[in-house]
């Protein structure tokens, strides 16, 4: 009688096999983490710069408007260059009648108000934080201008972006 060979089975891995299985899974996997990782962090950034930026435009868009047409600046009301600066412009509405024109930093924000009006307006998201508003009186012979510098910084997840802008704006009603 004869007994059948048992055939000693070697299926699976062995422990150096392993090793250097997870080794390179890992050596693969970790740059590409990491660049997800990144380019997340960059989406974030870039995302915040365009939220900054578009405030930036609205507002400075709505300060220059109605630095064109106001006539004059009210220098008793209005605090000029320091921060947080506080511009009051004489104007005028479409029916003649005289209005002054506000702006100011109320909370980090930038607020707009009309003396027709009882409340203020923000004119800056609440996600952007005014850091800087400096307005200053530029006059010569002939007319009278506002520079108006601002620093907007915006957080969106790990983004913070932190920008200046500056324009310059001549009143209509000065020349």
């Amino acid at each position: 009688m004869s007994f059948p060979r048992t055939q000693k089975l070697t299926a699976g891995f062995t422990m150096i096999e392993m090793v250097l299985y997870v080794t390179l899974i890992t050596i693969i996997t970790v740059p590409i983490i990491s660049l997800i990782v990144s380019t997340s962090e960059n989406l974030q950034k870039l995302r915040a710069a365009r939220t900054v930026d578009t405030s930036a435009q609205i507002v400075l868009e709505k300060i220059s408007r109605e630095i064109r047409y106001a006539s004059d600046v009210d220098v008793i009301t209005s605090i000029l260059g320091t921060t947080p600066g506080k511009l009051e412009l004489l104007s005028q509405t479409s029916g003649g009648v005289p209005i002054t024109v506000s702006f100011s930093v109320v909370a980090g924000r930038i607020e707009f108000q009309r003396s027709t009006s009882a409340s203020s307006s923000p004119l800056t998201p609440a996600n952007i934080l005014v850091d800087q508003l400096i307005f200053d009186l530029i006059t010569t012979p002939r007319s009278k201008a506002i520079k108006t510098s601002l620093v907007l910084t915006a957080t969106q997840g790990a983004g913070v972006v932190e920008r200046t802008y500056n324009t310059t704006t001549v009143l209509r009603g000065s020349y």
